[in-house]
């Protein structure tokens, strides 16, 4: 744990300041991120420059001729913002503006095999949190492949987990700083032809919501870049030295906006938020309008026109303007007969005779941190840090037998594994 907490708790502090976070500041928490997918497949330490080299090194694709040799097929499997730790700021280019961003939790990290049976990589699709799955996770190839397959290393997408796994939790991590909420569950991929990749004009992307007006303030360029992040084909995702290249050349600001970033900084990091105004659930509740149905006037006459008889009320009616006696025949019912069904009342009398409707009390948005988080619905964003994401239980969506777990209990009874929750 650094001195600053997680990347979870900053993006909870730049909510309670009712800010966002700037360009230059997303320019160079990208560029942390891709230094961390960098690192785990080409460890610094094992590079033959970094050997016996005091840290803090800067993690960096190696020239392309060493590349196959010091490659590892590293993938995390739990990146997202409760796992990165936000440093201080230090001496360097890179972060003497913005604090530096460093990965933890490698309990559930893996180093994929090559050329393995299918169970290996099906067990895989279960590791990590729910709602942070890769397509390699939840893709819905694996209902079309056969169980414990010796061929499922070779599908492009289903199980072919890699480095650029690790570039997709980088592009939800992304994702939650623009949008200072979870990421949208579940993922909905859309066709695009913004950014793509070499030999191709369109592509599918998990990340098309962010070229909405709301986020009209983040820099085209940087969508794009998670727009081919988020891509649903692991080939489809950018290559880690081309990467690398671009947010270097594309990341760096002027004086002003370094010096701007800079206290930005300072002002989430190391200053109390606004005071919170305080809610009244009984104010709330007393400004809400009751609808009440319009009733039909009752006719007010005078002592002289009653005396005068019928004749009397009619003209005090066509006086005052009231509906006459021909007006409210509707509200007659016919006599019932025993023999028969009630008759249905007219349209008026229905409408007089309707119940008033009760005030709904205003909705409650809990205090943050007080209740557990619900199951988030379809296209559901709920702020970061506020509320817990409980799992699901077991069995809750389902399974079919190309699931990890999969088998025979005893006595021959098939058992029903779980699947992933969201697939594509």
């Amino acid at each position: 744990m650094l001195e600053n907490g997680d990347l979870s708790e900053f993006i909870c502090l730049v909510r309670d300041h009712k800010e966002k976070v700037p360009n230059t500041v997303l320019w160079r928490f990208l560029l942390c991120l891709v230094r961390m997918c960098i690192a785990m497949a080409y460890p610094p330490a094992s590079l033959p420059g970094n050997r016996n080299v005091p840290g803090p090194i800067t993690e960096t694709v190696p020239p392309e001729g060493l590349r196959a040799k010091w490659f590892k097929r590293m993938v995390h499997f739990d990146m997202d913002p409760k796992n990165i730790f936000v440093g201080d700021l230090m001496v360097g280019p890179e972060h003497r503006v913005t604090p530096i961003l460093k990965l933890g939790d490698f309990g559930l990290a893996q180093e994929v095999r090559e050329r393995m049976e299918g169970g290996y990589y099906e067990r895989l699709r279960y590791i990590g949190k729910v709602g942070y799955y890769c397509p390699e996770q939840f893709c819905q190839d694996w209902d079309y492949i056969p169980e414990n397959s010796k061929k499922t290393y070779k599908h492009p997408i289903a199980g072919n987990y890699g480095p650029h796994s690790n570039l997709w939790a980088a592009g939800y991590v992304m994702e939650t700083l623009i949008t200072l909420c979870y990421p949208a569950q579940p993922p909905h991929p859309t066709k695009t032809t913004r950014n793509p990749p070499r030999s191709k004009t369109e592509y599918l992307t998990y990340a098309a919501h962010l070229s909405q007006s709301l986020y009209s303030h983040v820099d085209p360029d940087l969508i794009s870049v998670i727009f081919r992040l988020q891509a649903h084909s692991p080939a489809d995702r950018p290559d880690l030295a081309d990467l690398e290249n671009y947010v270097l050349n594309r990341y760096p600001a002027g004086l002003r906006e370094r010096n701007s970033a800079t206290e930005w900084i300072q002002k989430v990091l190391y200053e109390p938020p606004p005071q919170r105004s305080s809610f009244d659930p009984a104010a709330a509740y007393a400004q809400i309008k009751v609808y009440r149905p319009a009733l039909i006037p009752v006719p007010v006459l005078s002592s002289s026109s009653a005396e005068q008889g019928k004749g009397g009320v009619e003209e005090e009616i066509k006086r005052k303007k009231l509906p006459g006696l021909q007006d409210r025949r509707d509200l007659e019912v016919a006599p019932q007969n025993q023999n028969q069904e009630p008759p249905t009342p007219r349209p008026a009398l229905a409408r007089a005779l309707a119940p008033i409707p009760l005030p709904i009390p205003p909705r409650l948005n809990p205090p943050v941190g007080e209740l557990n988080r619900p199951r988030p619905t379809p296209g559901f964003q709920a702020p970061v840090g506020e509320l817990n994401r409980p799992r699901p239980p077991p069995g809750s969506q389902g399974g079919s037998r190309n699931t990890a777990g999969s088998g025979r209990g005893r006595g021959g009874e098939t058992r029903r594994p779980t699947r992933p929750p969201w697939r594509f």
